[in-house]
């Protein structure tokens, strides 16, 4: 397939997406509301509030990385106290207390970035790494944090990270994230890597391939020689 085909190609997967965004946001909407119901749910009051609190908080405690539930804990706090303080006060106080508060840790790490403070957050990412050497969610959060001022050691964190994810889709999604680094750097071998091993498998070739040539499609003539 030649870069016209695959841009082609690309078109036409963009409309197909575009279908997929809404099928998404319906998806969230159902989630949210699946989620909150539960069997036996209170009206909407504070101890409502609290409930559903609880149910996030032991969601988060199994699985905790930035995801829906985090987001939707936010929301609920938001919605009790007008702001994330009393979250950020006892998740605080939680990692004060017990060395060992993995999941606090990258709660935490995700609170202070949502409020912009950078150092906070990568610490708590690095001490939940420690605790947990093998797991990819603290060295994937740290590489997000720090993708945009330190690309190259985000680079580093994503191939760590891979090195630990077992998951086809999140595999695929960190070879991506790290061939746009290698070609944002102009390591067009690199990138060139990175996508081949995405594009073995057969769930992603096709819209690699499209992805790639989107990319490249930035890179100057002479410099998309040298890897197409």
């Amino acid at each position: 397939m030649d870069m016209r085909q695959s841009m082609q190609t690309g078109m036409g997967m963009r409309t197909g997406m575009g279908m997929r965004t809404g099928m998404r946001t319906g998806m969230r909407t159902s989630m949210t509301t699946s989620m909150d119901a539960g069997e036996g749910a209170e009206p909407a009051t504070a101890g409502r509030t609290a409930v559903l609190i609880r149910r996030y908080r032991t969601i988060l405690e199994r699985d905790p990385r930035e995801t829906f539930a985090f987001q939707r804990l936010l929301d609920l706090y938001r919605e009790r106290d007008g702001n994330v303080d009393a979250f950020v006060r006892e998740l605080e106080a939680s990692v004060a207390a017990s060395e060992s508060a993995y999941p606090d840790r990258m709660l935490l790490g995700h609170l202070y970035k949502s409020q912009t403070n950078v150092t906070g957050a990568r610490q708590m990412y690095d001490a939940a790494a420690a605790l947990r050497p093998d797991a990819p969610a603290p060295l994937l959060a740290v590489g997000r944090l720090v993708q945009n001022d330190e690309p190259a050691a985000a680079r580093q964190y994503f191939e760590r990270a891979l090195e630990r994810t077992r998951g086809d889709a999140e595999r695929r999604e960190l070879l991506r994230d790290l061939g746009g680094l290698a070609l944002a750097a102009s390591d067009f071998d690199g990138a060139a890597a990175y996508y081949q091993r995405y594009a073995g498998s057969s769930a992603g070739s096709i819209y690699m391939m499209t992805e790639y040539a989107r990319a490249l499609s930035g890179v100057d003539q002479q410099d998309r020689k040298s890897v197409v």
